[in-house]
């Protein structure tokens, strides 16, 4: 893309083919120059570009334009799938710009007519499929009006066919929908008063309004330096706060907030740069605990889907092309062109925004109980009952699976397995999007609005994204993807632990994927812990149990097997990372996730055969368990199992070590006496008398030398999980 000029607006890169897009007032004119006679409405022209592509297989000849780096054939792959075009076998496609008469009775330029013809043969006697598809034009800026193109404004969220849309659906949801509407109760500490004609900081506390209605904002704040043009409430301007927020100093995207807040007629609005004091104390954790309630609670969410930062705005449409309009004078122009939308699919476009992958904009969206969605080309409602696109298909289904928002009901019917299983859903979502956050040490408060919403829900006591009563479930995860370090490199991490983000013990110090096996429906009400005592204490940097960590101790009295020399791999054991199976004395042992490659476990000879163990293992127990039968069918388990662990195909492979699995090659059956399967911890030693890493996960089936009957002649030990 080249810079506009002087302007901050960007020019596509053009092949020579496309450069007869530009347009110069010369050619205008020319074209331009017959006049309409008195009594023509509606009248338009249509100016040939003398632009045609004529081809066979659509999608590959564009992408071949694509890869050159030519911006309008991206414009036209857009196209080709908002249209459904991508099957077509020939196609003809032919550029015209469209011209048509305002109420002066003079010509604007107000279109990018696309002429199709395709069929499934170019040489079929069946007559080909004829469309003309127009694409909307407009000023590129409000100051480009001006021109002999006589564009319109550009192209805007906020006009009245859409405040009636939006207004309209919130309104039924609030009427006719059986999901938990907001919670009325509840206000957050500040908002923002948007009714009068200056922008006012309120604090609730002191005297709560008669009407509570308020929007919260999701948005992205930006990388530096967009970040630092952020006007931020802080203890030194708060009384000016209260008094007046300066507008002119507000950045684009919360000046487009405080729009659609007035348009909607909702008095006030919620954002956190202005609501919560921007320094790191005690407001900051009190506020991360309560975001939860602060968005779930709102009469709407509306996110900034389309914005890469807080300068940009979302009111404006930003799906368009952007050409010069070179004029006889010195000045000159641009003018924007749309994609024409058709596809029923209206969620397209959100997936990709950096508003979804920001860490701290998934709670926002998830604790939600509605929103409005502006992306870059339309505006979308969400809420538990029903998604909808301006101007698409209505639909019931959740055709974006990716925009989660948590079931209220759930919380208010209390039911602590489904709310637990829940949890661990939740953490699937988070770790499987692969969230940024600018500071990684903010992990645990962008979670901490749906952390404190669980454990008000749960009752239960949070222990660095765990739960205490839980504990001997939720401490077994186990990672699904490749490995990301090497042992020895793991336990270099772990001895450093800078920055500090959570203990060993918990999902939260690993940046991978993960699973929670033992949630599994098969496996749920078999589990039994068999510690003696758990103790955890938590150091807090700051005042929130659901915030920053400065530390964490698990100490535990339970039973610990130290490996010996014997333990070896199963020699027919996969590559899959996912089933790591050993034996012990030439029977089946154990099967193991580590948080590292399995062999690094094991010396390996120079042959590259696996040989005997190169490092101390040693094994916690945690807990016993069984498979529950469904039927003699383990597949009749709820569909909802591979999300409890994951999310994906791997994450339901990462089971398999918890499920049985393939244990033909094993020639063994359970001792009648001991017929739970084991399972719990492998660790390591930090070199600190009897203080451990955890470093893996392992089940030991009752197979062989397995199961329970490992422990049983051991005495119980004390140790402490850093």
């Amino acid at each position: 893309m080249a810079a506009a000029g002087s302007s901050s607006l960007q020019f596509p890169n053009l092949c020579d083919r496309c450069a007869c897009l530009r347009l110069d007032e010369k050619t205008v004119k020319d074209f331009l120059s017959t006049k309409p006679t008195d009594g023509e409405v509606n009248q338009e022209q249509e100016l040939d570009l003398k632009w045609k592509l004529e081809i066979y297989c659509l999608d590959l000849e564009i992408l071949k334009e694509i890869d050159k780096g030519y911006d309008f054939f991206k414009f036209l792959d857009d196209f080709i799938f908002d249209w459904m075009l991508p099957d077509i076998e020939f196609c003809s496609l032919s550029l015209h710009y469209v011209f048509r008469l305002g109420e002066t009775k003079e010509y604007g330029l107000r279109g990018l007519r696309i002429k199709t013809r395709f069929g499934r043969d170019q040489g079929s006697r069946e007559p080909p499929v004829e469309h003309q598809i127009n694409c909307p034009i407009t000023a590129a800026t409000d100051s480009d009006q001006e021109t002999p193109l006589r564009l319109q404004s550009p192209l805007s969220h906020i006009n009245k066919e859409t405040v009636l849309w939006m207004k309209s659906h919130l309104f039924k949801c609030q009427l006719g929908h059986e999901h938990v509407l907001p919670e009325k109760s509840f206000i957050p500490d500040r908002l923002i008063d948007v009714t009068k004609n200056r922008l006012q900081l309120v604090l609730t506390k002191d005297s709560r309004p008669l009407e509570t209605r308020y929007l919260a904002l999701t948005y992205c704040w930006g990388p530096q330096p967009h970040a630092d043009k952020q006007l931020k409430t802080t203890s030194s301007n708060l009384s000016m706060h209260l008094q007046e927020i300066p507008e002119v100093s507000l950045p684009q995207t919360i000046k487009d907030a405080v729009v659609v807040a007035k348009k909607l007629s909702v008095p006030f609005l919620w954002v956190d740069a202005l609501c919560i004091l921007q320094e790191q104390g005690s407001d900051w954790d009190e506020q991360c605990a309560v975001m939860g309630k602060i968005y779930g609670s709102a009469y709407a969410t509306i996110a900034a889907a389309s914005s890469q930062n807080c300068e940009e705005g979302f009111i404006k449409r930003t799906d368009r092309l952007v050409l010069p309009f070179v004029s006889n004078t010195k000045d000159n122009y641009a003018f924007g062109i749309y994609s024409s939308l058709y596809e029923a699919e209206g969620f397209a476009d959100l997936p990709c925004s950096p508003w979804y992958e920001r860490g701290w904009t998934f709670q926002e969206r998830y604790a939600s109980t509605r929103m409005l969605m502006f992306s870059r080309r339309n505006v979308h409602f969400k809420c538990r009952s029903l998604e909808e696109s301006m101007g698409r298909q209505l639909s019931t289904t959740n055709t974006l699976e990716a925009i989660h928002m948590v079931d209220r009901g759930t919380f208010e019917r209390g039911n602590s397995k489904i709310l637990y299983r829940d949890w661990v859903e939740v953490l699937g979502w988070v770790i499987h999007a692969s969230l940024k956050l600018t500071d990684e040490t903010d992990f645990f408060p962008a979670i901490a609005g749906i952390a404190a919403l669980f454990g008000a829900a749960l009752k239960d006591k949070y222990v660095a994204g765990l739960w205490e009563s839980d504990i001997h479930r939720c401490l077994c995860w186990g990672r699904w993807d490749t490995a990301t370090f090497r042992y020895q490199e793991l336990l270099e991490r772990l001895k450093k632990r800078s920055p500090y983000i959570a203990p060993s013990w918990s999902w939260a110090s690993q940046p991978c994927g993960i699973s929670f096996p033992l949630y599994h429906s098969l496996l749920w009400e078999g589990c039994r812990a068999k510690y003696r005592h758990l103790t955890i204490d938590i150091t807090l940097r700051g005042k929130s149990g659901f915030g920053k960590l400065e530390g964490g101790v698990l100490t535990i009295n339970s039973k610990v097997y130290v490996g010996s020399r014997s333990i070896e791999k199963h020699p027919d054991d996969t590559d899959n990372p996912f089933e790591n199976k050993l034996l012990l004395r030439g029977q089946y042992f154990a099967d193991i996730q580590p948080d590292f490659p399995a062999d690094d476990l094991f010396e390996v000879a120079e042959n590259g055969t696996i040989g005997i163990p190169a490092k101390p293992i040693s094994f916690l127990l945690i807990g016993s368990t069984t498979q529950r039968r469904t039927n003699g069918d383990p597949s009749s388990s709820s569909s909802s199992d591979n999300l409890a662990v994951g999310l994906d195909d791997k994450a339901a492979r990462a089971t398999n070590f918890l499920q049985g699995g393939e244990t033909s090659n094993i020639a063994s059956e359970p001792h009648e006496n001991d017929d739970k399967a084991a399972y719990g911890l492998i660790i390591h030693p930090t070199g600190e008398p009897d203080e451990y890493y955890r470093v893996g996960a392992f089940l030991s089936k009752p197979l062989g030398e397995g199961g329970l009957r490992l422990f049983r002649y051991l005495d119980r030990e004390t140790v402490k999980l850093v």
